[in-house]
């Protein structure tokens, strides 16, 4: 399932930063996010204007329809992002390689016993409705908007906004329900974006689709099945964009957006087709460049623990031995990712190569076969798996269900809109499988808390219901209290070898993501987080 609604509705990835001590600050990243690959590094701000001679407008094809803008509701789909992450600001950033530096916090330390945040916050800062920018404003969105909505209250497992404390008008500190290093890091993610009161009180219930934010650009209009318009931010406490006019246009299908970008009638497509790419890497195509995103996705078969069957470990080492990943990288990505065997990206700090190079489950329809025997069904059985629309995915579940066939698995496919699979996704009901990206982070192990909690809401999978899940869930708690890198890394490595061995989900791949465009659009900034373009530095040369 596309990975930015999919982690959405799963709460925020737990993920954790570096630290240099104990309740010390922390040092603030002075680089600038990491371009994608195929764009220059972005010019200081003179040099970047004298650059900038080409067009104003940048029209950005999307392969889906917005489901609305609010920040902590309508997910990681990429309409809604676009926007969001263009009209909003959050209080840290991180960029391209796992680094932070400041958004709308310039500084931020820990708090006694590393069981708080405390950010001082930028100074001389305006939403685009002319409301000013202050403590009161973060402790209204994170407490008093969010708090209201399915991700926030109950729904947060990291944070206590309901007990923020306004230090002075420009310095808050944030309280945290468990020992959490991973705090500073998931505030850069778009689910803790700052709101506007003024704005939210303005607009009510409809304000998802009047976003209001402090960010370069102003959300202007949206039409469903059409797509979204923004404005630069002339009053930007960053500058002003160049690009004064961003338009998304629905093109659902990537071959005629490529016929649109090709024809100059669009600037950027977001989720190009491999074969395209292929075409521009080939230099079959003028005019055009491929941008390379960076990467801390793993692509997974996830398994429901509330179903009888898929408690059996047997039936799961069945499912893990008689997949194909390789026939799955060549199908459904053309051979735009690799093989996986481990669920963490290869370019994590706890990534151990040995997974992958001596998988503890190899593609062996034998092997499979003698699993399925030894567990409670040996005549076989039938399962169901969800997914989104997405192609990939689509065609991901078809060869899993022609692989399963092979050992007397018999598998029903059910591909729905994200806004029908992510309920009955949360529900757990009819589903045994599902396909989702897993989100890690570039350079720093994660805590799979969403996984393996047993208080986090939603919990998918269910992992809690399994023996195994607690000694899993109290080494990703002891990874995430400790202050040392090293320490964190192996003890995520422990927890996923207890994953593996208990056959906890089927790693797939790792996808490389691709954008095509214009070889005159330059600066396009890439979140390290989510793989969430900024637009603010970007520019047309001539």
């Amino acid at each position: 399932m596309k990975r930015r609604v999919i982690c959405c509705l799963m709460s925020a990835v737990m993920l954790l930063m570096a630290l240099t001590g104990c309740g010390g600050k922390t040092e603030n990243a002075n680089g600038e996010n990491a371009q994608v690959e195929g764009s220059e590094a972005s010019p200081e701000a003179g040099a970047q204007e004298e650059a900038a001679s080409g067009k104003t407008n940048l029209r950005i094809a999307v392969n889906m329809d917005a489901p609305g803008f609010c920040p902590y509701t309508s997910g990681y789909n990429v309409s809604s992002a676009i926007v969001v992450r263009n009209v909003y600001e959050t209080l840290i950033n991180m960029d391209a390689d796992g680094n932070l530096y400041p958004g709308l916090a310039t500084e931020w330390e820990w708090g006694e016993g590393n069981m708080s945040v405390i950010l001082t916050l930028r100074e001389g800062v305006k939403f685009s409705n002319g409301e000013d920018f202050n403590a009161d404003s973060v402790i209204y969105s994170l407490k008093d908007y969010r708090g209201k909505t399915a991700v926030g209250g109950e729904g947060e497992s990291l944070y206590d906004f309901d007990n923020m404390k306004k230090l002075d008008d420009f310095k808050v500190e944030i309280p945290l329900k468990r020992a959490g290093s991973d705090a500073l890091i998931t505030l850069a993610d778009q689910m803790y974006c700052i709101c506007s009161k003024q704005a939210a009180e303005e607009f009510g219930a409809d304000y998802p689709n009047n976003p209001v934010g402090t960010g370069p650009y102003k959300f202007v209009s949206f039409t469903s099945g059409v797509g979204a318009k923004m404005e630069a931010n002339e009053d930007y406490w960053g500058g002003a964009p160049v690009i004064k006019e961003v338009e998304t246009v629905l093109i659902s299908e990537g071959s005629q957006a490529e016929i649109e970008l090709e024809s100059g009638n669009i600037d950027l497509v977001t989720s190009p087709e491999n074969i395209e790419v292929d075409r521009i890497k080939n230099g079959e195509v003028s005019g055009l460049k491929v941008l390379t995103l960076p990467s801390a996705l793993v692509k997974n078969v996830w398994f429901n623990f509330r179903q009888e069957a898929i408690q059996d470990v047997n039936v799961r080492k069945a499912i893990c031995c008689a997949i194909d990943k390789e026939a799955i990288v060549d199908v459904a990505y053309g051979g735009s990712a690799t093989v996986a065997n481990q669920k963490i990206a290869n370019n994590n700090g706890a990534y151990d190569p040995a997974w992958d190079e001596n998988p503890m489950y190899p593609y062996d329809v034998e092997k499979a076969k003698e699993y399925l025997a030894q567990s409670a069904y040996p005549e076989g059985l039938k399962l169901t798996i969800y997914s989104d629309t997405t192609p990939s995915e689509v065609r991901i579940m078809e060869c899993v269900k022609n692989d399963l066939e092979q050992i007397g698995i018999e598998l029903e496919i059910f591909a729905l809109d994200s806004n029908v699979a992510v309920p009955a996704l949360i529900a757990g009901e009819e589903d045994d499988l599902y396909v989702a990206i897993g989100c890690t982070s570039i350079g720093y192990a994660p805590g799979y808390l969403k996984n393996a909690s047993p208080d986090m809401t939603p919990n998918w999978g269910k992992w809690d219901l399994m023996e195994c899940d607690a000694e899993i869930n109290e080494l990703y708690e002891k990874a995430l209290a400790t202050t040392d890198t090293e320490e964190c890394n192996q003890l995520v490595k422990e927890a996923i070898k207890l994953e593996l061995e208990n056959a906890m989900a089927v790693p797939i791949c790792y996808p490389v993501g691709h954008m095509t465009c214009s070889d005159k659009l330059e600066g396009i900034i890439i979140d390290g987080g989510n793989s969430v373009y900024f637009l603010k530095d970007a520019y047309f040369t001539e």
